[in-house]
């Protein structure tokens, strides 16, 4: 029998690991791709780090997003000035 079928529990929570793993490793690439906009990379970057685009222009954390979603500084904070806009139309 394969091991769905008797429900091992080790092999079952390693297959789901390694399907968190794949989806992961996709979600990365996508993040730093060229062909993924400014806004989906970094949305990327929040969901993957759980944490929200710093609202300062001047914020560390702004070079290592940078680093990682392969874009400029100019483009991250173009993306808090679209961010900011858009928050203050809602008001």
């Amino acid at each position: 029998m394969t091991d769905t079928l008797n429900g091992d529990p080790r092999a079952q929570a390693i297959r789901a690991a390694e399907r968190r793993a794949e989806e992961r490793a996709q979600l990365l690439q996508r993040q730093s791709s060229p062909s993924s906009p400014p806004e989906d990379r970094i949305a990327l970057w929040e969901r993957l780090h759980m944490l929200v685009l710093p609202r300062s222009a001047s914020h560390p954390l702004l070079a290592l997003i940078a680093q990682q979603t392969s874009l400029t500084l100019d483009q991250i904070r173009d993306e808090q000035q679209r961010r900011a806009r858009g928050a203050m139309e809602q008001l």
